[in-house]
């Protein structure tokens, strides 16, 4: 879409906005896309989740076209001058672009459309007050997989203060339940997000985890056979997820 903003008139960029008081994450999505566009969206799937800045967090959706009409100059309003369709293989959407940090999102998102095991995550609807950060910490060593959980046997959760010092928390919070000053867990990517938006607009990002140790400890848990494939689909599928100011 063609922005309306004095600050970058005539520029294009991806439909995109800040959510508005009681939305859900998937509203702000179709209404974003609508007022910009014209368009009338149903989001498919969550494909990168960004964090970072301070409180920020920004959610790319692969979404389809279900309804509307694509905006032209003659309906230019505040939100947008007009909206087109652009043909990535001619590289013309590079062409007079607001910011070029789009350009990574596209990507991502075609590389979701090629995979053919690809997963198609939405928000769940479970509330919360804050930010909060379940871990799934995942350990694979001589064949066998472990799962790291608190002395109450459940997954670590963190509240996190800042979107931008997430990895810092995880980081923190997986060395303090092993003792271990020196662990090094990698953040893989998400495996899930809930929000309600109303009352309680906190958020639950559910990460993976992968912390290669080889010394035992009590309270990693190994995975039953059965369940090791679904951790595998958690660390092969998981959704990106960027990290600036961490």
């Amino acid at each position: 879409m063609q922005e309306a903003k004095e600050s970058c008139r005539g520029t294009w960029y991806l439909p995109a906005g800040r959510m508005e008081l009681g939305e859900t994450i998937e509203q702000g999505c179709m209404r974003e896309v609508l007022e910009e566009t014209g368009l009338q969206v149903q989001p498919v799937s969550l494909v990168m989740v960004e964090a970072g800045g301070g409180r920020w967090l920004r959610f790319t959706f692969y979404c389809n076209v279900i309804g509307g009409e694509l905006k032209s100059k003659d309906k230019a309003d505040k939100e947008s001058i007009q909206a087109g369709w652009f043909d990535l293989k001619s590289y013309s959407i590079t062409q007079n672009m607001r910011m070029w940090d789009v350009i990574p999102l596209i990507d991502c998102t075609q590389k979701w459309l090629m995979n053919k095991n690809k997963l198609e995550y939405l928000p769940g609807v479970l509330p919360y007050k804050f930010f909060i950060v379940r871990l799934i910490c995942v350990n694979r060593q001589e064949g066998v997989t472990q799962v790291l959980l608190n002395d109450n046997k459940s997954l670590p959760v963190i509240q996190v203060p800042t979107a931008g010092k997430v990895r810092h928390h995880v980081c923190e919070k997986v060395r303090d339940i092993l003792k271990d000053k020196k662990a090094e867990p990698k953040v893989i990517g998400v495996a899930g997000v809930d929000h309600t938006g109303g009352d309680r607009d906190g958020i639950c990002i559910t990460l993976v985890v992968i912390l290669e140790i080889t010394v035992p400890h009590s309270f990693w848990y190994p995975v039953v056979e059965d369940m090791k494939s679904k951790v595998d689909r958690f660390i092969s599928r998981a959704i990106p997820l960027d990290i600036y100011c961490d």
